[in-house]
């Protein structure tokens, strides 16, 4: 890799912050998904695994392109942005199915504090990732951290989602209330989880400035 300048340094070292810590979340939700069985931790489980995919090739790629040509750097974007989008559309289809499937066939939820907590922490770090991007984004735009600023701010808006969801099941347990907004959680990270594909993004740039 060339020499970089400090600011690019600097996104390389967020999105290398980034990827470590979103390795763990994967782990950490499918604890959860055990001991709570919700439909929504179901899906959060899944919207993380996929998001730690889409940051580690995110960062993966941005490495690559600092060594590159600016044609090179254009196509290793643009694939980037179509993997990353078709792995998100997958995850929201399967989150969507399981959603139905836990409607129409009900299961007991256990506990779901475990979640909750997860999902707030994972709030907050989303959320100075994404003021993090936002602020790169004003200094120079760049295609791989506008994707990075807008999945983040997607990402950040889910937990608060998921936060609301498990809440409502922690309070109404398996009463109908409590379902209902566990079915709405899920449903609203596939929504989230469709406005945040890459490939919606970036279209405007001409060319990759890093």
């Amino acid at each position: 890799m060339k020499a970089l300048d400090k600011e690019t340094r600097a996104r390389e070292k967020t999105l290398r912050a980034a990827v470590l810590l979103s390795v763990w979340a994967p782990f950490a939700t499918f604890a959860a998904l055990l001991i709570g069985r919700s439909a929504t931790q179901a899906a959060d489980f899944i919207r993380r695994t996929v998001e730690f995919a889409a940051v580690l090739v995110s960062w993966l790629a941005f490495r690559r392109v600092q060594r590159e040509s600016e044609a090179q750097r254009r196509k290793i974007e643009k694939s980037v942005r179509v993997v990353v989008g078709a792995a998100l559309a997958l995850s929201a289809l399967a989150i969507l199915a399981l959603a139905v499937a836990r409607w129409l066939r009900p299961a007991p939820t256990g506990n779901v504090i475990v979640g909750f907590v997860i999902a707030a922490l994972g709030a907050a770090v989303n959320a100075w990732f994404w003021a993090r991007y936002e602020r790169f984004e004003r200094q120079e735009r760049s295609p791989i951290v506008t994707a990075q600023a807008r999945l983040y701010r997607a990402k950040t808006v889910v937990d608060m989602a998921v936060l609301a969801a498990l809440g409502s099941v922690w309070i109404f347990g398996d009463a109908t209330a409590g379902r209902v907004l566990d079915l709405a959680g899920s449903v609203f990270v596939v929504e989230r989880l469709r406005t945040a594909d890459p490939c919606r993004c970036n279209t405007r740039h001409k060319t990759v400035t890093e």
